[in-house]
Parts: structure tokens; C-alpha cells; sequence
């Protein structure tokens, strides 16, 4: 599939392509769905390579899956997420993409409000890490209105088997 032009085109429903995924110089779009609606799901079995002005951009809910043997390359995609959690809650997330800033999704966050889980003690610590960490999951405390805040995730899609510590219950 190749998706060039000037106009963004739209993904609905489940798509499947079982050949490499070019987007040159246009959008390709995998459109929002409320929470209770069933994901539009984009199956890009070869890989995304999106160049050129081109953006692939998944937005809140929507999903993409690959291969594991994908051809991303360094194609960058951009994904929406919507925060759920109260004003002063807490909402949990983990990347995914690579290369993407924790302070370049989360921005209002400060740095004491984004944590992760330390195993020895049971609790959740302030964090240290200036990118997110692939497979690893982050706490992140409310920031004014958070809950229907959109946060936009930025990179080359994860992708394959991860290899992370497990927790040792």
C-alpha cells in the first residue's frame, strides 16, 4: 500500500496489508473510537515506512500491529493517548515507541510527578530516566485536568520480543 497526495486518508474498522506500508508526503490516519466502541486496528504486516513529509498517526485507541519481522526502519509514527485518571490521580503508561522523551509525551508533568516501581521496597520512586525505557511501565500523577488530556507519543514503532526484568512476587 502506498499513500501519497496531499489529502489525509482514513483508516476505520480493521485494515490489513500484507505488503510494506508507504506513506509519502500525506497522512495516513487510523481514526479515534469512544472507549466502549471496538479499536480501529491497522495490521501492517511487512512494517511502516513513512517518508518525505509523510505521517502515519494512530489516534486515541486506535492500534497498530506488525510481524515480528517488520521493516520499520527509522520511520517515525505519531501516537495519541488519552489520560484517564482523576485531576490528582494517577494514569499508567508505557511507550510505545522508541527513542521517546518522557517529558516530550507528558508535557505539564513535572519531574517528581512521573515515577516508576521499585521492586525492593514496594513502592513507587520518582523516576530517573530521561526516555522511556522499552517495556517498562511509568506512573504519572495528574496534572490540572488531566483526565481527556491527549498526550502524543513520537518514534519508531516497538516492535519483536522485549527482554525486562520480571518482578519477583
Amino acid at each position: 500500500l502506498t499513500v501519497s497526495g496531499n489529502a489525509t486518508k482514513t483508516a476505520i474498522g480493521k485494515t490489513t496489508v500484507n505488503n510494506l506500508t508507504k506513506v509519502n508526503s500525506s497522512e495516513l490516519l487510523v481514526a479515534e473510537t469512544l472507549d466502549t466502541a471496538v479499536p480501529n486496528i491497522f495490521i501492517a504486516n511487512k512494517g511502516i515506512n513513512v517518508t518525505g513529509t509523510g505521517k502515519f498517526h494512530l489516534e486515541n485507541n486506535a492500534n497498530l500491529l506488525q510481524d515480528i519481522t517488520a521493516a520499520n526502519g527509522t520511520s517515525t509514527i505519531i501516537l495519541d493517548r488519552k489520560a484517564k485518571g482523576p485531576d490528582k490521580g494517577y494514569n499508567y503508561w508505557s511507550s510505545p515507541v522508541g527513542g521517546q522523551l518522557l517529558h516530550g509525551a507528558f508535557s505539564g508533568a513535572t519531574y517528581d510527578g512521573i515515577l516508576q516501581y521499585n521492586e525492593a521496597t514496594d513502592f513507587f520512586v520518582r523516576t530517573s530516566d530521561v526516555n522511556f525505557v522499552t517495556g517498562k511501565g511509568y506512573a504519572m500523577k495528574g496534572v490540572g485536568a488531566s483526565a481527556g488530556k491527549t498526550f502524543t507519543f513520537s518514534g519508531t514503532p516497538n516492535n519483536g520480543d522485549l527482554s525486562t526484568p520480571s518482578l519477583g512476587f
